[in-house]
């Protein structure tokens, strides 16, 4: 296996503005939820001409190691939905070898894709968020309406999660055009530390037990079923919710559960942490919750495990194939607010349990899923090509 990229061009791809996600810039994008600026980072590391192009209205970010570009939107504000003039002359004109798409479920994927198909460049796809219902007939549209592109613009396919691969191969797309890549994460960065220590440095009570939430607070990230599930466990018990983004909604039924069970004084919004502090709360926690209703590939699971925090997850975090119910972690039905109360208090009750759990957590971590180990089947599938 060649590890080298030398010589290659790489433009990669953010079919969404960082505000539609809840970042105020694409410097915070860069900082707080710093995935791509690290997948930018490991591709010129190994020697490629890496440029990061996103929708914006502000300057791009300066970055030693790989271009950044904002393009401007012409119009659109709400995700996936921005369009701009500007970046399909720019992708027309592109001289890339590579020109790798991050995301695949946002409309405006179909005009780049039509853009691409007057460019020489390999078009690759790569989706990091959540899956589509496979029986709804959105999904099932969209799906017809990329099909042709799937088929002649699109050279390969990157998914971390198998299920969408399979949905795929279902409507015609070969299987040799297919691969699974998970999401990666830095353990020298999320590592353990002294649990005594960490909530210290947080100016957290010792004599408190935590679970921590990581995500945006949105329907689909769970977090009003976790604080359902949270008011019957017991007082000492506090619950940590650390976020980037808000659904007002979602939010107003959450303050609203805090009010009517009497849990001011135990549920912390925490708000956004940048990454240097986020290994922290993850170790200050005694157990993480992520409760999600859909997700493609949850990266927040990765960085407990790696820090060797034990989680509870459900079932979509299970598909993708990194929580392990009894293995690395315990795995609940989406939206069985019972059932995640009954597992979180009988982890919380059992600290042995949790060590084993986290310990096993941090080894698969290490075994499967860090930066080298992702990056080495992205240069293998750059090589194809």
């Amino acid at each position: 296996m060649n590890n080298s990229l030398e010589g290659l061009c790489v433009t990669i791809v953010l079919p969404h503005s960082p505000e539609s996600v809840g970042y105020r810039s694409g410097e915070q994008l860069l900082s707080i939820a710093s995935y791509h600026d690290r997948f930018c980072r490991e591709l010129a590391i190994r020697g490629a001409e890496v440029n990061f192009v996103y929708f914006g209205d502000k300057p791009a970010p300066l970055r030693r190691e790989y271009g950044v570009r904002t393009v401007p939107v012409t119009t659109g504000t709400s995700f996936g939905r921005e369009i701009s003039l500007r970046l399909y002359v720019d992708l027309a004109r592109n001289e890339s070898d590579i020109v790798h798409i991050h995301g695949y479920n946002q409309p405006n994927v179909i005009p780049i894709l039509c853009t691409l198909a007057l460019s020489d460049a390999k078009v690759i796809i790569h989706n990091h968020g959540s899956a589509l219902d496979e029986n709804s007939l959105i999904h099932q549209t969209w799906r017809k309406l990329l099909k042709p592109f799937m088929q002649s613009t699109v050279d390969h396919f990157v998914s971390v999660n198998e299920q969408e691969l399979q949905g795929l191969e279902h409507i015609g797309v070969p299987s040799s055009k297919l691969s699974h890549i998970p999401n990666a994460v830095d353990t020298s960065v999320f590592t353990p530390m002294n649990k005594v220590r960490s909530k210290m440095d947080l100016g957290l009570d010792s004599g408190n037990r935590y679970v921590l939430f990581v995500g945006k607070l949105t329907a689909d990230k769970g977090a009003s079923i976790l604080v359902e599930a949270f008011a019957e466990l017991p007082p000492e018990v506090h619950l940590l919710l650390v976020y980037s983004s808000v659904d007002q909604i979602t939010l107003t039924k959450i303050r609203d559960l805090i009010e009517k069970n009497n849990l001011v004084d135990r549920v912390t919004f925490v708000g956004t942490v940048y990454n240097e502090l986020l290994p922290v709360y993850y170790n200050a926690a005694d157990l993480c919750a992520f409760p999600s209703r859909n997700e493609g590939f949850g990266v927040v699971v990765l960085e407990a495990m790696a820090c060797e925090t034990a989680v509870v997850g459900t079932t979509e975090h299970a598909l993708a194939g990194h929580l392990r119910d009894g293995v690395n972690g315990a795995v609940v039905c989406p939206g069985a607010h019972s059932d995640l109360r009954d597992k979180l208090y009988e982890l919380l009750r059992d600290k042995d349990r949790r060590r084993q759990l986290a310990r096993r957590g941090r080894e698969i971590v290490k075994k499967e899923y860090t930066w080298e180990i992702v990056i080495d089947e992205v240069v293998d599938t750059y090589y194809k090509y």
